[in-house]
């Protein structure tokens, strides 16, 4: 059974495969776990070979306790892609 985890990812990588190709995705991941509390936080990186363009997307992060989602600036599951294209 695929955790929500495994769920925010596979939708960050078909939001990347929708997105233009003009640029560079990379997902990162990043674990933290303080006061008691566990949480996963998702960025997607947007770069371009040869160009100083870098931007971060926030897409929040997934609560490991709780198993629950919070998104960010931008929401994984949202009707929106990278682009600002309807999904």
């Amino acid at each position: 059974m695929a955790t929500l985890r495994d769920k925010v990812i596979d939708e960050l990588n078909e939001m990347i495969s929708e997105a233009s190709d003009a640029y560079d995705y990379a997902i990162s991941e990043n674990l933290w776990e303080k006061y008691g509390k566990s949480r996963t936080y998702f960025k997607v990186i947007e770069t371009r070979k040869n160009s100083k363009h870098y931007i971060e997307y926030d897409f929040g992060y997934v609560d490991n306790k709780a198993e629950a989602y919070v998104p960010g600036k931008k929401d994984v599951f949202g009707k929106y892609g990278l682009s600002g294209n309807l999904r």
